[in-house]
């Protein structure tokens, strides 16, 4: 079985898996990427590594490859995204499922306005953005059924209910529907921004 020479070169974009037939190719390959500041990690498909950095003894590279792609994916998970709806950007941070905030609206620590301050004045929590707010109960109801809707839990908005100032509207993503809730309960929150 002829060998397969391989460099998993971990980019900012990414791990990446380059095969060569022959060492001297892979080599080449390599010299040719010295000016570049992506670390590199080469691999011998047959399990005798020629690590330059962090070898993985043993494995086969695409292994190897799928295990950097996964710890990769989970790395991502604990990291704030954006996720976009017609004519709007969601802020989704990675315990959204986990952290509840009250609505006062007055920035005290725990409460949804405190995040909005915080998302906006920290870039990278906010993404490099600085507008981004509570959405409306119309922002929150066009969420519901898209791809990009939460798995589940209700979420604050920053429409008061009429005639009852310590209340506000949520939507409820378990079944869709939206409440009025006492701003004092701890609600989820995903913050809110327009398209650029």
């Amino acid at each position: 079985m002829k060998k397969i020479f391989c460099v998993i070169a971990i980019t900012a974009c990414g791990p990446e898996l380059h095969e060569f037939n022959s060492e001297k190719a892979k080599l080449e390959w390599l010299a040719t990427q010295s000016n570049h500041e992506d670390d590199f990690t080469a691999f011998v498909v047959e399990g005798t590594i020629s690590g330059l950095e962090s070898p993985h003894v043993g494995k086969d590279a695409k292994e190897a490859l799928d295990e950097m792609l996964a710890e990769d994916a989970e790395k991502m998970q604990l990291q704030p995204k954006i996720v976009e709806t017609p004519g709007l950007q969601w802020l989704v941070l990675p315990n959204e499922g986990e952290k509840y905030y009250t609505n006062h609206g007055d920035g005290r620590e725990g409460d949804a306005s405190s995040l909005v301050t915080n998302a906006n004045g920290d870039p990278a929590l906010g993404l490099g953005h600085s507008d981004w707010r509570l959405p409306t109960i119309e922002d929150l109801k066009s969420l519901i059924g898209t791809k990009s809707e939460p798995e589940s839990g209700w979420f604050w908005s920053s429409s008061p209910h009429v005639g009852n100032s310590s209340g506000a509207w949520n939507v409820n993503f378990d079944d869709g529907y939206v409440y009025d809730s006492n701003r004092n309960y701890n609600g989820q929150v995903r913050l809110v921004r327009a398209r650029q």
